[in-house]
């Protein structure tokens, strides 16, 4: 998200986008608009870990 932002702020996301639909074009490669989700499941810090109080529960 930050490197998003980042990319904005600057006013490259633009440029960097066209550029990554222009490669994909000229390999033939197809991108239909859709959604995707990482469901990704990954071990939250527990109130005993030392850095567990920066996580809410």
């Amino acid at each position: 998200m930050r490197f998003r932002k980042a990319l904005v702020a600057h006013g490259l996301d633009k440029t960097v986008f066209d550029e990554i639909t222009r490669q994909f074009k000229a390999k033939a490669i197809e991108v239909k608009s859709g959604t995707l989700v990482d469901a990704t499941i990954i071990a939250s810090a527990s109130e005993d870990d030392e850095g567990g109080h920066r996580v809410k529960h």
